[in-house]
Order: structure tokens, then C-alpha cells, then sequence
């Protein structure tokens, strides 16, 4: 009954139904001119809206028999194409796409060459590796590529390679560097905090918002994409942001990005007056979503993506592929860390495996030969 009044209100105009989420501060003024301030009433601590991100059946406490029987009825009716896909769904959805291009493009090359699945072996993995070459694919690619190919296999119960095989291998693939080069992956750009700045006044509010988020969080862009309304709450000094799933964390066990006011209040005042305040400029979009489940930023990633890339290289000049939504993973991971904020809590605070993996994320900045120039200088001349 209650989600029928609540889309009964919505689709009468009226205002959301929802216990919006208890606030700390009362929200920014106008943004830019374009954006409605409108203020949800506040709501007891007790009402605060808890969002499930993922659906799961609630649990229950069932006999000992009712479990044996319902084990029995859901073994019976297994086929071989639903335990492919509950083994698979142990990978990301990212490494499974990749999977499948990687076989695929194993399976042309095999078949073009007059040979089949059951021919696996060093000669197969060979002249795939040659015929990538050939076909200019990026190094980074084809070893990708091998290795997802030589996974599968193995899960396959296809032959497994042995020494010697293990080393014509290796060197094909130090042959088809050689014809294809290895200038390395291709990195996104790596923005400091006044050109990120700059590239969000070019974006409507609404991917203003996106790319700050993904630059103070650090955050994947299937991340941000994730956020409902309600995985948004205010704390003592600004907001946090729940993070249902991540690449890291595949079993959702869940975190949190913390994000601060950046504001200057007055004294005995709560009011933030810094226009770019991401913690303000979040919490007011999630007061304004009609239900806590509706999604923080309600528009495709694809069509973001296309936005972002055109205002990123009209501030800063770069080529088009370097101007991916990666670029905001990097850039926060890269404005942190001139800020003299450890690896360490760069890696917890982004939510990466390890330090080491991080490390990546802070060479090729856009701004790398002046920075260098600067830093070299003032160390010297010290």
C-alpha cells in the first residue's frame, strides 16, 4: 500500500512521499541558475530510509527436511548452461566480456587455419599470436588474450602446456611484440584540481556532479552509475556515499566514500557557501530524487562518457582517447597524492587492492613536463 500512494503522489506532481534523509546543514542556493531548491522536510534519525542494493530473498529459518527437499528439487532440474553461468558468475562482468572477445577471436583464427577446439595446443596458441600480430593488435591485447584463452581451456579440461611448449609460447609472444611494439596501455588522462574544475563548468549540473564525485571518490564509473539516492547520507563534517559492489569487492560486502564540506561557514551559521562543495552539491541531489531508491544520477554512462571526452578536450587539448571516465579515478588518485596523502590511504580510500596497483594510476600526468621542470628546480635550487 505504502509504494502505491507513493507513485500515486509522483504521478499526480506532487511531492515525493519518501522520509528523505535526515541533513546536517541546510542545502546550497541555486547552481549555476538551473537547478530547482525546493528542501524536503527533515526526518527523525529514526526515519532514515535503508536501501537494499541488491535483491536477495529474505532469510528464514526452515526445517532441516524443507531444506533437503528444496536441495533435491533444484539439483534435479540443473542443465549444464545453468552451472556455466553460476561458475561464471564468479567473475566480474568486465573480465567474463573479455573472456568471451578472447575466445572468439581464438576460435576465427583456428577455424580459418583448418583446425578445431580439440586441437588446442603450443601450434593453435601460435599462430593465433601471429595472426594478432599481423592484424596489428595492441601487445597488451594479445597477451590479455592468451592468458583468458589458456584459463579457459584449462576449465575446459583442454591439454595443458607443457615445458617446452611453455617456452615456444614465450617466445611467439616476444616475436609478436617486436612486430607490434609496446608502447604500453593506453592511460587516461590525469587532470590537476584547476582543470577538473574548469572541465565541470563546461558540463551541465548534472555531470558537473558526476565527475566530481568520480574525482573526490575516485570512483569506477560503474560505481557512480550504481548510486541511488538513498546510498547517500550526511555525517558530522559532510557526506558519505555507499558503494553496494565494486571490482574489488564481488561478493558486496559494501563501503563507504567519505567526502567533506569544503565550505567556509560562517560562525554559528551551517551554511556551505563554496559553490563546487561535491558534499553539498550531492546531498541536495539526493533531497531532490523522488524515491531513495532512484538513481543518484539518472543518465546513461555512454552518453556521459561522449559529454565528458568533448569537454575534456576542449579545456585541456588532448587526443580524444585519452579522455575516458577513467580519467577521474586518476585524476583524484593523482590530486591526492601531490597533496602529500600516503599510498596507503590512497588505496583504502579508493578502494584498490593494494598500494602497488595504485602506483600506475599517479605517472603520465597531462601536466608531467612543467611539473617535473618545477619540482626539479625548487628541490636544487634549495
Amino acid at each position: 500500500m505504502r509504494s502505491g500512494r507513493r507513485a500515486s503522489a509522483t504521478r499526480h506532481g506532487k511531492a515525493p512521499s519518501w522520509t528523505p534523509i535526515r541533513g546536517v546543514w541546510r542545502p546550497l542556493g541555486s547552481l549555476r541558475g538551473s537547478v530547482r531548491t525546493e528542501r524536503h522536510p527533515r526526518a527523525s534519525v529514526s526515519r532514515v530510509p535503508r536501501v537494499l542494493s541488491i535483491d536477495r530473498a529474505p532469510r528464514s529459518r526452515r526445517s532441516a527436511s524443507a531444506r533437503r527437499q528444496e536441495l533435491q528439487v533444484a539439483a534435479a532440474a540443473t542443465t549444464q548452461a545453468q552451472l556455466d553461468d553460476f561458475v561464471g558468475e564468479a567473475l566480474s562482468v568486465s573480465t567474463r566480456r573479455q573472456r568471451t572477445s578472447a575466445w572468439n577471436s581464438y576460435q576465427l583464427a583456428v577455424e580459418a587455419a583448418d583446425m578445431s577446439e580439440g586441437d588446442f595446443g603450443v601450434t593453435s596458441l601460435v599462430t593465433w599470436v601471429r595472426a594478432m600480430a599481423v592484424g596489428d593488435y595492441a601487445f597488451s591485447t594479445i597477451q590479455n588474450y592468451v592468458g583468458h584463452v589458456r584459463r579457459m581451456a584449462k576449465e575446459k579440461g583442454l591439454p595443458i602446456l607443457d615445458d617446452r611448449d611453455e617456452r615456444v609460447l614465450e617466445l611467439a609472444l616476444r616475436a609478436g611484440r617486436k612486430i607490434v611494439g609496446d608502447p604500453g596501455p593506453r592511460k587516461a588522462i590525469a587532470l590537476d584540481k584547476a582543470r577538473v574544475l574548469a572541465v565541470a563548468a563546461k558540463l551541465s549540473p548534472l555531470d558537473a556532479d558526476i565527475l566530481l564525485a568520480g574525482v573526490l571518490g575516485m570512483c569506477r564509473c560503474s560505481e557512480l552509475f550504481g548510486f541511488l539516492a538513498g546510498h547517500l547520507a550526511p555525517t558530522a563534517g559532510g557526506v558519505s556515499m555507499l558503494v553496494a559492489m565494486s571490482k574489488t569487492d564481488q561478493f558486496a560486502a559494501g563501503s563507504r566514500i567519505y567526502l567533506g564540506c569544503t565550505g567556509h561557514r560562517k560562525k554559528n551559521a551551517n551554511v556551505c557557501e563554496d559553490e563546487w562543495c561535491v558534499a553539498h552539491r550531492l546531498l541536495r541531489r539526493s533531497r531532490q530524487a523522488e524515491e531513495p531508491d532512484s538513481p543518484l544520477f539518472p543518465t546513461d554512462k555512454v552518453s556521459f562518457a561522449e559529454r565528458l571526452r568533448a569537454a575534456v578536450t576542449a579545456v585541456v587539448g588532448c587526443s580524444p582517447t585519452e579522455a575516458t571516465t577513467h580519467m577521474m579515478r586518476r585524476s583524484g588518485a593523482l590530486i591526492y597524492h601531490r597533496g602529500g596523502v600516503p599510498l596507503l590511504e590512497i588505496a583504502e580510500m579508493g578502494r584498490w587492492k593494494d598500494s602497488t596497483c595504485l602506483q600506475g594510476y599517479l605517472r603520465a600526468a597531462f601536466d608531467a613536463p612543467k611539473y617535473y621542470t618545477d619540482l626539479t628546480a625548487s628541490i636544487w635550487a634549495q
